[in-house]
């Protein structure tokens, strides 16, 4: 039981960060500030990497028009989670 309350607590945090994730790319506000702060918040993408050991502008835009997709991808997941914990 104590094992289920941990995954839970997991899940309830991966909705809450895709829902900031969603919110900071759904942004009218397409500033350097939310672009480099969106790529600090979800360090879960490979490139995220590459961009925080040396900052190259390309490189940030690359990351940052990639979190889209991570954003779809990692929704996809907490339904497929969802769906396990109701059974």
């Amino acid at each position: 039981m104590e094992n289920k309350k941990i995954i839970l607590a997991q899940v309830a945090d991966l909705s809450k960060a895709l829902s900031k994730l969603s919110s900071a790319l759904n942004s009218k506000d397409d500033s350097e500030i939310i672009r480099d702060g969106t790529i600090q918040r979800f360090e879960y993408i490979r490139m995220r990497n590459l961009a925080s050991h040396t900052y190259n502008e390309k490189l940030a835009e690359e990351v940052y028009l990639e979190l889209p997709n991570f954003e779809k991808d990692a929704n996809m997941l907490l339904d497929k989670i969802n769906r396990k914990i109701i059974q």
